[in-house]
């Protein structure tokens, strides 16, 4: 699959389990496309992908999913995505739309370079989320996350 960006799979897999609104932003923090970056906003959330960089950030909203079930089904689109890559699994603490959580992190061994993608679900003022960013690894995350991740 080479450096292919995954989120935009998690996310159009995970169409299933959202709510029915158009969202440009994730408890009130507006999302910003970084230059050279688009952004898809479909019902129930959307995505910004930025192919010369290769990140991504997606989100959505959940309705019929509970967080933990939105980052197992998240984690093993991946996980059989990049089937045959080097992953290695962690969970980190990080701060998402300001709400302390536990992320999940992948760090895919790419040809060249490491692919990171962060996942997050929980409750940001009463409506539930499911978060993805992934980006290649680096000083520091991408971009394309909109500050809404912040590893501790």
């Amino acid at each position: 699959m080479g450096n292919r960006l995954i989120v935009v799979f998690v996310a159009a897999s995970l169409v299933g389990i959202g709510c029915g609104k158009k969202e440009k932003a994730i408890d009130e923090h507006k999302l910003v496309v970084p230059a050279g970056c688009k952004m898809t906003v479909t019902a129930p959330g959307g995505h910004i992908e930025c192919a010369d960089d290769n990140a991504s950030f997606a989100w959505l909203p959940l309705s019929d999913s509970t967080p933990e079930q939105a980052l197992d089904k998240g984690e093993g689109i991946i996980t059989d995505a990049m089937s045959g890559t080097e992953i290695k699994k962690s969970t980190v603490p990080c701060v998402v739309a300001g709400q302390t959580m536990t992320c999940r992190r992948l760090d895919m061994k790419m040809k060249d370079g490491t692919l990171v993608a962060l996942l997050a679900a929980g409750s940001l003022s009463g409506t539930q989320y499911y978060v993805e960013c992934s980006y290649m690894a680096g000083a520091k995350i991408h971009a394309v996350c909109n500050d809404i991740f912040k590893l501790q």
